[in-house]
């Protein structure tokens, strides 16, 4: 257990700010704060992340939302650098107070209007500029996508580059050559080979597990009980 401030710090560092954790400016608004930290939870959520230290940076994430967005609290830290310590609770208790607050509903509604929008865009440049045009960090690190938004992904920094708001990095020249429509096309190939090859994969582990049951003597068959476990002794 430790004090809202010890739960921030040692999932974000002891110079890490607020601020900083969500990724917007000490003038963000309201509305701004509530969207950084929508598209925080959806990172390290551990529903939706892998990471070991997620469920700790969600807590810490719930610490910077209920601090900015309280005015009084949100203004003593302004002042002092100091995070309120009069609702102290354990990272767990934390954990699920603050939880509840990001519903399902929220996050599809959230999702909704964040896909396809300016505002993602934004944050693919934004992404492929700091992981040097590496579009399998940008899918990692951009909220609410898939594999299957590479090629959509894609044609987004090939239309900045040819605005001038982003530059032809190495590693995404490398990957997707310099024709926007050959890349898609490209792209389109190499996932339908994979979703091909899934389904290919699945089918032999589905034969496999089939093969070996009938080597053991297991049946699972139709019938009123939902099948049968058997061997092959007489009676």
């Amino acid at each position: 257990p430790g004090t809202m401030a010890d739960v921030f710090h040692d999932a974000f560092g002891e110079d890490a700010t607020l601020y900083g954790a969500l990724g917007v400016e000490r003038t963000a608004t309201s509305k701004e704060i509530k969207r950084a930290y929508y598209k925080g939870a959806l990172k390290y959520h551990p529903d939706k992340s892998d990471a070991p230290d997620a469920a700790d940076k969600m807590a810490a994430l719930g610490v910077a939302y209920s601090v900015l967005s309280d005015e009084a609290r949100r203004r003593t830290y302004d002042a002092t650098g100091t995070i309120m310590t009069e609702e102290e609770q354990s990272s767990y208790d934390l954990w699920r107070t603050v939880f509840p607050k990001l519903t399902k509903e929220r996050v599809e509604a959230f999702t909704r209007e964040y896909r396809f929008s300016d505002e993602e865009a934004g944050d693919v440049v934004a992404a492929y500029a700091a992981h040097d045009g590496d579009m399998g960090a940008v899918i990692e690190n951009v909220v609410c996508c898939t594999e299957d938004d590479e090629e959509r992904f894609v044609r987004i920094v090939f239309d900045a580059i040819a605005a001038g708001r982003a530059a032809a990095l190495p590693a995404f020249t490398a990957a997707y050559g310099d024709d926007a429509e050959v890349a898609a096309s490209r792209i389109r190939k190499r996932l339908r080979a994979t979703a091909a090859k899934r389904k290919r994969d699945a089918d032999r582990e589905a034969k496999e597990a089939e093969e070996h049951a009938k080597a053991l003597g297991i049946s699972f068959g139709g019938g009123g009980s939902g099948g049968r476990v058997g061997g092959s002794g007489g009676g």
